[in-house]
């Protein structure tokens, strides 16, 4: 951000957007550390998270199942829908073909992936089968 600053005074359209794009990441990075906008709720219903202040609710039993995997970089847990699962079908589609699964989760919350893993599968097979 910094940086895009320096570049207005030769270059003031270029700086503007450079200051502006990186200004509203840092905005994000603030609004994530503020408790309650990011985080990871299970329940006997389902499981629901929350990213930047927006909840989405997924049902235990709507889960075929749940695995390790990466979304870029970044280990997570990915997971797919049983095949009744109607919701969501033109990005349940998109996302299974660049990632190999209908959804994942947008962090591990502090945890291992491993771990995370075992507690997602032990609450599904709670939960899940009712």
């Amino acid at each position: 951000m910094v940086g895009g600053t320096f570049i207005i005074q030769d270059e003031a359209l270029k700086g503007w957007l450079i200051t502006s794009f990186f200004g509203l990441c840092l905005l994000v990075f603030i609004v994530q550390l503020i408790p309650g906008s990011t985080e990871l709720k299970l329940t006997e219903e389902g499981f629901e998270m929350t990213s930047l202040f927006r909840k989405s609710i997924t049902k235990w039993t709507d889960v075929k199942s749940f695995k390790v995997g990466y979304l870029g970089q970044n280990k997570t847990i990915k997971f797919d829908y049983v095949d009744r699962y109607i919701k969501h079908t033109i990005g349940k589609s998109i996302a299974k073909q660049l990632s190999g699964n209908h959804g994942a989760l947008p962090t591990t919350y502090g945890l291992k992936a491993t771990e995370l893993l075992k507690i997602m599968n032990r609450w599904k097979n709670k939960y899940g089968t009712q």
